[in-house]
């Protein structure tokens, strides 16, 4: 498959785009989020993802049950999510 040049800016140097699709509700929250946080809604969309990249984060669908697991990897003295749970 040929790769074509992509249109007007490109990513920075060592970076990537990524594209997707979410439901309504959810950016509604994520531009809540962003606003709360004195960034758009993609500088906040990039920060949760390096995030979950950095944590190590895995979601698995079960067919044994509706919805998604995340797997919140130990993280010591890492605060976050997992040791919110607990």
């Amino acid at each position: 498959m040929k790769r074509t040049k992509p249109r007007g800016n490109p990513p920075g140097k060592g970076k990537a785009w990524i594209s997707t699709s979410i439901p309504l509700e959810v950016d509604d929250e994520l531009r809540r989020l962003a606003d709360a946080s004195s960034l758009t809604r993609s500088a906040m969309a990039r920060e949760c993802i390096q995030d979950a990249v950095a944590r190590g984060l895995t979601i698995t669908t079960h067919k044994s049950h509706a919805g998604k697991v995340i797997d919140y990897p130990q993280n010591p003295g890492g605060g976050g999510a997992q040791d919110a749970a607990s």
